[in-house]
């Protein structure tokens, strides 16, 4: 399971590319841009999740992240 505390949108970009590395343990190349992007979240979570595997992702706030 993946927790943060929503931030300002910045910040939250930034704890939430962490959570998304600690859980697949795949460093990944402009993770905080992808994030930032329209439907970037989408693309990082593909890149990140081999084929098959499932991740649940439970973001408090969400709009925080896109303000």
């Amino acid at each position: 399971m993946l927790t943060f505390r929503p931030l300002p949108p910045w910040v939250a970009r930034g704890a939430l590319a962490a959570a998304l590395l600690r859980a697949t343990g795949e460093p990944i190349a402009g993770v905080l841009d992808m994030l930032a992007e329209r439907r970037g979240l989408a693309r990082a979570v593909k890149r990140l999740t081999p084929d098959e595997t499932r991740l649940v992702l439970v973001i408090d706030q969400f709009e925080e992240l896109y303000r």
